[in-house]
């Protein structure tokens, strides 16, 4: 009997995982086609990047646990107010579609430039960023042409902020 348990749950735990892809790939072709201007790339990151990200499936309805945070990366001089106001609407529009169709999930889209990796000074978020985010549409070498700071570089005082703000 508890072997049918198991390979239940590894079903279901497989199944959301496939759901969460999905949504992860819906939500980069939505951003695609309501942007406006064509982003060099798109990369995940925060706790979905890190493989650490959580969804609750209570019957039908799917509940990301949390957000996810995506860095859209425009071309070096390309106006970024405008396409962050932009990029602030998708968000809260695709947010209440996929509510609609009992997906919940706050979204945050962040427009940079590419010399914004460059420009990252050690601390947690810059750390995991260049170490675990996830190229999901674009210029897949956008975070590998930028050297990565040695975890033993972000101040300590930031790490226990972390901590901290994840507890």
């Amino acid at each position: 009997m508890s072997s049918f348990i198991a390979s239940e749950k590894f079903t279901c735990e497989s199944a959301l995982n496939e759901r969460t892809q999905a949504l992860l790939q819906e939500i980069t072709d939505y951003l695609l086609s309501h942007v406006g201007s064509r982003p060099e790339a798109i990369v995940l990151t925060g706790s979905f990047a890190r493989g650490e990200g959580s969804v609750l499936l209570s019957g039908r309805r799917l509940r990301v646990l949390g957000d996810m945070e995506f860095m859209v990366v425009f071309p070096p001089g390309a106006e970024r107010t405008g396409l962050q106001r932009r990029l602030d609407n998708i968000a809260r529009e695709l947010g209440q579609n996929l509510a609609a169709r009992e997906i919940d999930c706050e979204l945050e889209f962040r427009a940079v430039c590419p010399d914004y990796f460059r420009a990252l000074r050690p601390q947690i978020f810059g750390y995991e960023l260049l170490s675990c985010g996830r190229t999901l549409w674009g210029d897949a070498n956008i975070l590998a042409s930028v050297s990565c700071f040695p975890a033993s570089s972000v101040p300590r005082w930031d790490a226990w902020r972390m901590l901290h703000n994840r507890i």
